[in-house]
């Protein structure tokens, strides 16, 4: 599989913070370098947020003595992993030149929102990157984030680890995750800087999320409308997790055992009728 240009295949993963020095260890084992770099990125959007509502991102990002504008759409997510539209090109300036995107990008922003955009955040980090050969010789980059998002006064801590995929198969990222995972306590974690910038600056609390009803189509074979109902309890299960690890709302925890009940009662009912593969329906089972 070749990455086109213009899409990104990134999975994403929360690390704690004070587990960073560690990761940094254990990648510095690794024999090519690191390429470290501080990056402050302005986000732009509407006062009221008119671009994100359309799940689209706009930013402009400093990188040594280069300015990059990258246009992203919210694209679709599953359990971390990201599949989206991205358009990046470097620009003379901190401010988007719409000259320099092409028509693809530019019909995702309507004219008439152009004039209205402002910065609306911000975030500055520092990052460490590594290129690796991952399962079935696949390229990702790997890319250790540790800063924070600003929005007025306000401000929330970031770190997080970023695997894009440059070429070959996405399970090659999920691979690389699940050996990490027994050393370090990273989640998949599906909220991007953006997601998180804005809400910062609009005021909005992350909070636990709830189950909600799955709408299940009636030409869907049992199959499938398993599998949705399965992805729906897990979804739930893993945005809650970090609210588990760093909250001290319980309600996280009711919400995260909410997912695994509903999971429970999911294997149950189609036990019967569902064939799964063992290895798959092991791990369910032993998740629920």
């Amino acid at each position: 599989m070749t990455v086109s240009d213009s899409v990104e295949i990134e999975l994403k993963l929360a690390l704690p913070p004070q587990q960073a020095a560690a990761f940094l260890k254990r990648m510095a084992r690794r024999r090519d370098a690191p390429v470290r770099q501080e990056l402050i990125t302005r986000y732009f959007d509407t006062p009221d947020f008119a671009l994100s509502a359309q799940g689209v991102a706009l930013r402009v990002r400093r990188a040594g003595r280069r300015w990059l504008q990258t246009l992203k759409t919210e694209g679709e997510r599953r359990g971390g992993l990201s599949q989206r539209a991205e358009f990046e090109m470097p620009v003379a300036r901190s401010m988007p030149d719409w000259s320099r995107f092409p028509a693809e990008a530019l019909a995702l922003v309507p004219e008439a929102l152009r004039a209205q955009l402002v910065p609306v955040f911000e975030t500055r980090f520092d990052r460490t990157a590594w290129l690796l050969k991952g399962r079935g010789g696949a390229q990702i980059e790997v890319a250790l984030d540790v800063g924070e998002v600003r929005a007025g006064k306000n401000s929330q801590p970031i770190c997080e680890i970023e695997l894009e995929l440059k070429a070959g198969q996405p399970d090659a990222l999920f691979a690389l995750a699940l050996e990490w995972a027994g050393a370090f306590d990273c989640l998949p974690f599906d909220i991007s800087k953006a997601e998180r910038g804005v809400r910062l600056a609009r005021g909005v609390d992350a909070a636990p999320v709830k189950s909600v009803p799955q709408a299940l189509d009636e030409g869907m074979c049992m199959e499938d409308g398993f599998a949705a109902i399965v992805q729906a309890c897990l979804a739930q299960f893993q945005a809650n997790l970090p609210g588990v690890l760093a909250s001290g709302d319980i309600e996280y925890v009711h919400q995260a055992r909410v997912a695994l009940r509903r999971l429970r009662a999911a294997l149950r009912l189609y036990r019967r009728v569902c064939v799964l593969p063992d290895e798959l329906m092991d791990g369910l089972r032993t998740l629920a």
